[in-house]
């Protein structure tokens, strides 16, 4: 049934504009009797095309010219429609079709047995193949001609997208996709074949850094490993050759963001220690280091190695990941390094510049002093040390600073 028609003019001199930059953009108005559920550029810029359930339309941006024009029948809202490239995926009775979007010709249609086009509920895809997932089943699809490729029956850990997290991700480069299934497995599929290649048993992600909107996996960037951190430790993946390669345990402080990733692998900060994962290797490293009164975190590269410059109330320290080692630390009561580190500025090689916070409750000289500190990150040499401000407010809001804590590693997805 048609839906109630809304008389939307679309005026596509602002979009023509935008997209041609400075050009001046032809003006012209057309009435698609509908309203507009997608619309998208094709062919650099050139056609536009425009989708409203069963509705699809292309024009020429130039001329505003109708190029082509379809009402897909029988037609379901709760089906697929979704335009990848310049090939448009729909459903129409029961069937899923695919239409080149730049002249509405009919590329394939193909009707699965079993499969109701309404359970369909999203897709992804590697290269010219297409995991098109259902309710009770996912579908490998050829993406050239629609056919059939396997069917996987996967039973999707549906508590973590609920807890607003993810229960999968391709490896587009590895051909394969990982699946967190119900409950705390952890297994791989062959996205070609459709084969089941792991799965791994216990993998409970740690529910504190999920309740937190806090990173719990990290891929590294040819996605042949991966790392989870769990409730109990860390474990790492080893993609291309279908095997967990290792698991650790150690407590973890979910709160903070305690994933950094590194040139060989990544490092897991627990509440006691921090542990590195070398993906070339396999081999853990692990440095004892209370964490109980963290106040900052800051990681860079600088002559080959990976340092985290940890901030402590009174005291600094400065590590290498990947090698579990201790670079330097301020000694107890150094009163050069009162207070704590309130931001990261930059580095430059193997010196940071930072911003620097101490509260004084004296009443004669009450108020924050702010420092502009620049320390070498290796040695922990000071360079120099400059009152840059004073503010007669005493700050007390660690929460500040602990955002830093949160936001000062790199992004892991």
């Amino acid at each position: 049934m048609l839906k109630s028609k809304l008389n939307i003019y679309f005026l596509l001199l602002m979009l023509a504009s935008a997209f041609l930059f400075a050009q001046e953009a032809p003006k012209w108005t057309v009435d698609l009797g509908e309203s507009i559920k997608t619309s998208d550029f094709l062919k650099d810029g050139k056609l536009l095309f425009f989708t409203s359930g069963e509705y699809i339309w292309c024009y020429d941006v130039q001329s505003g010219k109708e190029i082509w024009k379809k009402e897909i029948p029988d037609f379901d809202d709760e089906g697929i429609s979704y335009l990848l490239g310049e090939m448009y995926l729909t459903n129409s009775d029961n069937k899923l079709q695919a239409y080149d979007a730049t002249n509405g010709k009919l590329l394939w249609e193909n009707e699965y047995d079993d499969i109701d086009q309404s359970d369909y509920w999203g897709l992804e895809f590697i290269k010219n193949n297409a995991v098109m997932n259902y309710d009770d089943f996912a579908l490998g699809v050829d993406l050239n001609n629609g056919k059939e490729l396997y069917r996987m029956e996967i039973d999707y850990w549906s508590d973590l997208v609920t807890k607003g997290t993810f229960n999968y991700s391709v490896l587009n480069q590895q051909d394969k996709m990982l699946v967190m299934e119900d409950s705390e497995i952890a297994s791989l599929f062959n996205i070609k074949t459709g084969e089941k290649v792991l799965s791994l048993e216990d993998y409970d992600i740690n529910s504190d850094l999920i309740e937190n909107g806090l990173p719990w996996f990290y891929r590294g960037a040819d996605q042949k490993f991966l790392l989870f951190v769990l409730d109990n430790g860390a474990a790492v993946i080893d993609v291309a050759n279908n095997k967990e390669m290792v698991r650790k345990e150690f407590d973890i402080d979910g709160d903070i963001n305690v994933i950094f990733p590194t040139s060989y692998g990544c490092a897991v900060m627990g509440d006691e220690k921090f542990v590195h994962f070398n993906f070339e290797t396999g081999e853990v490293t692990e440095l004892d280091f209370p964490v109980d009164d963290l106040r900052t975190l800051y990681s860079f590269n600088a002559e080959g190695k990976d340092v985290l410059i940890v901030s402590l109330a009174d005291r600094m320290a400065g590590i290498d990941l990947v090698a579990g080692k201790l670079l330097w630390q301020t000694a107890e009561d150094d009163p050069e390094f009162e207070g704590y580190t309130h931001r990261y500025l930059m580095n430059d090689g193997p010196n940071v510049i930072i911003v620097y916070n101490l509260a004084r409750l004296i009443s004669s000289e009450s108020g924050t002093y702010l420092y502009l500190l620049s320390i070498n990150g290796l040695t922990g040499k000071v360079n120099y040390k400059t009152t840059a401000l004073l503010s007669q407010t005493v700050w007390t809001d660690f929460q500040r600073t602990m955002a830093d804590v949160i936001t000062s590693a790199f992004s892991v997805f």
